[in-house]
């Protein structure tokens, strides 16, 4: 990290949470500008349809523990 941005961060964290949360969402959707609303909405799509899956038994959960277990 480059020093302005260390400055950048530094100032950033200084900022309420939600303030924090909505820069990181602006940041995030940044690296991605060739997707646009099409891609969050089918995004969105997904994650109802997983609910949906979860919710009727068609598919089950796998633990946070396991999810970031490092193998490497």
């Amino acid at each position: 990290m480059t020093s302005s941005t260390e400055s950048i961060f530094q100032a950033a964290l200084a900022l309420p949470p939600v303030d924090r949360a909505a820069l990181a969402d602006k940041l995030l959707g940044s690296l991605s500008q060739n997707g646009g609303p099409e891609i969050a909405e089918a995004w969105a799509a997904e994650a109802e349809t997983r609910v949906e899956a979860y919710e009727l038994g068609k598919l089950k959960a796998i633990s946070a523990e396991d999810v970031f277990r490092f193998d490497g």
